[in-house]
C-alpha cells in the first residue's frame, strides 16, 4: 500500500516531535552535527510505515521536499546512513512507533499484551467455551 505524501507528512511531523522527547539531539560531543538523532527516527519511522527498503526510503525522500522541509532535512541521508543508525538506535524507533500506533488507536480502556510466543490456534475449544471466552482479536508479532 503506497502512503500520500500528506500521511506521511503527518507520521514525520508526530515521530519527531516525540523522538525529541526519546534522545538527545546528537548521539555524541563528537557527532558530525549533520543531522539530528530525532531527524534519523522520524527517516526510521518512514521507512517502518511505508514498509520500504533503505535504498527506496531514500529515494522517496528525495522526491519529497514538503517532508524533507518539515524534518529540516538540507539533504536526504544515504541509505547506508539510516541502516547505521537504525542498528544503533533500534529500541528508540520501536518506543516511537508504539507510542504513536497507540495513540492512533481509539481509548476503550481495556489494554492487554500477550508476549507468550504461542499461537491462538491451539486452544482447547473446551476451555474457551468453559470460561465463556469470545477470541476476536488476532495476535502479531514479528
Amino acid at each position: 500500500m503506497e502512503y500520500s505524501e500528506t500521511r506521511i507528512y503527518k507520521l514525520s511531523l508526530e515521530a519527531q516531535r516525540l523522538a525529541k522527547k526519546v534522545v538527545p539531539k546528537y548521539s555524541s560531543k563528537f557527532s558530525k552535527k549533520t543531522y539530528t538523532q530525532d531527524q534519523h527516527i522520524a527517516i526510521l519511522c518512514i521507512k517502518a510505515k511505508a514498509t520500504k527498503k533503505f535504498y527506496e526510503t531514500e529515494e522517496a525522500l528525495s522526491n519529497m521536499p514538503m517532508v524533507c522541509e518539515a524534518l529540516g532535512l538540507s539533504q536526504v541521508p544515504d541509505y547506508t546512513t539510516m541502516c547505521k543508525v537504525m542498528k544503533r538506535l533500534k529500541t528508540k524507533v520501536l518506543i516511537v512507533l508504539l507510542y504513536l500506533s497507540a495513540c492512533l488507536l481509539p481509548c476503550t480502556g481495556n489494554t492487554s499484551a500477550d508476549a507468550t510466543g504461542f499461537d491462538r490456534r491451539h486452544n482447547s475449544k473446551h476451555y474457551v467455551k468453559r470460561c465463556k471466552i469470545l477470541i476476536k482479536s488476532m495476535k502479531v508479532h514479528s
